[in-house]
């Protein structure tokens, strides 16, 4: 930009509206990420501009990725798979919660990104909440891994189940389960396709594959600049898959006694094939 540099957003993009020859077209504005007045004072800068609410519209095209949001999704699915290898190599006995959700961040800062949630929990603690604790691991528990970063603006949100020795049969059983509804997805999903027809061949998926009392409210969601782009794979949400869509797809289950069972990946849904931007094991996976 020649000249001295705007003073405020709001400058910055009239100056950039006027420069492109569009201080008199139609200007959709997301007025989700905007600060309150901004629109008003916009239409008051630009009177020849037809401003208009705009996040509907932005949500529903992000639907769709293109080449290059797939490249940045997969690349921060990758690194956040880096942090995730960093914490089951830190995953000793008597490491806690809250060095592995360290070791996890620091990973993923290193190689520039922003951590944004980092849900580490061992054994039955994984139903106890959000925050994480100083209990050791021990070995004997699960390693529960639910864990996301911002990388150039793209999200991620992968889950892994880990064993710090040879796992009981019922977890065994119901990771199982968990992988199960995940396959079905990835293989069923298609353009085309309703997100609750997703979400019940999923669910049933998982029924019939070990836990036949399973319930969620929804088993995944499209991935991008938000984490929870369209659509939403929930019972009731008649929002159809398209080509090029990013579902982040995940099966998580939780019982007292038991803890936290869940495997999450984001795949792209096409007419040939769906394809994971994931690269780790999905079973479960015993740390010796």
């Amino acid at each position: 930009m020649d000249g001295p540099a705007p003073a405020t957003a709001l400058d910055g993009l009239v100056h950039t509206l006027r420069q492109a020859g569009l201080a008199r077209a139609r200007i959709a504005v997301d007025e989700e990420g905007v600060p309150h007045g901004l629109l008003d004072a916009l239409r008051e800068a630009v009177p020849g501009a037809d401003v208009r609410l705009g996040s509907h519209v932005l949500r529903w095209t992000r639907k769709v990725k293109t080449a290059e949001e797939i490249r940045r999704l997969t690349a921060v699915a990758a690194l956040t798979e880096q942090g995730i290898r960093a914490v089951t190599a830190a995953a000793l006995p008597g490491i806690t919660q809250r060095e592995l959700v360290r070791a996890f961040e620091e990973t993923v800062v290193c190689a520039g990104a922003r951590p944004k949630f980092a849900m580490i929990r061992f054994g039955r603690g994984g139903v106890a909440g959000q925050a994480a604790s100083r209990e050791p691991l021990r070995r004997g528990d699960s390693l529960w891994l639910d864990v996301g970063c911002v990388l150039d603006g793209y999200w991620s949100d992968i889950a892994r189940l880990y064993s710090l020795g040879e796992p009981s049969e019922r977890l065994a059983r119901c990771h199982a389960a968990m992988v199960a509804g995940e396959e079905r997805a990835l293989a069923e999903a298609r353009p085309g396709m309703a997100g609750k027809e997703l979400f019940d061949v999923t669910v049933e998926a998982v029924r019939e594959a070990g836990v036949p009392h399973y319930r969620r409210h929804h088993v995944g969601h499209g991935i991008g600049v938000e984490i929870y782009d369209p659509v939403l794979i929930t019972p009731d949400n008649d929002d159809r898959l398209e080509e090029g869509t990013v579902v982040n797809f995940e099966t998580p289950y939780y019982e007292f006694g038991l803890g936290a069972v869940q495997i999450e990946d984001p795949f792209v849904v096409t007419s040939r094939g769906n394809r994971l931007l994931t690269t780790l094991e999905r079973r479960l996976t015993v740390i010796d």
